[in-house]
């Protein structure tokens, strides 16, 4: 079993501030051996263990307005930080982990809130909590 998994997060910003909402602007991708489901739309289900290093990279599709995480969370309760030393090892504030929780029922899915700061300003944050993570046995995928 890989002890990290790595989600990516793609935002099309200029959509979002546009909309003012990052329904139908963001979209996730993960690198789990577990199956995910939903790869590449903001309902992604990562499939994961207990124990194991999860690892959110969040990229613009609109280079000119940058994007971070701002924070992530689930029911308020923080998932985790920036890593320091990743951060300041590439010059990245876009990175932000945290361990699956032990609490985590088997096969039930657990939406987390993922905010977003786009740029700055007034607008410049938005929330989205239709991703999700899912513990799995892992030996129950095969």
């Amino acid at each position: 079993m890989n002890s990290v998994i790595n989600i990516v997060i793609f935002v099309d910003v200029i959509s979002a501030l546009s909309e003012g909402s990052l329904h139908g602007s963001i979209f996730l991708m993960d690198d789990s051996e577990f199956q995910s489901q939903h790869e590449g739309s903001s309902e992604l289900m990562t499939h994961c263990a207990t124990g194991q290093l999860v690892k959110w990279k969040i990229y613009a599709i609109d280079v000119q307005t940058p994007v971070e995480i701002k924070s992530i969370s689930f029911g308020g309760v923080p998932i985790g930080n920036v890593p320091q030393e990743e951060s300041a090892q590439n010059g990245d504030s876009k990175v932000w982990s945290g361990y699956v929780p032990t609490w985590m029922e088997e096969n039930k899915s657990y939406s987390y809130q993922l905010e977003v700061q786009m740029g700055k300003g007034e607008c410049s944050d938005m929330l989205i909590d239709t991703a999700s993570l899912v513990r799995v046995s892992p030996s129950l995928s095969c």
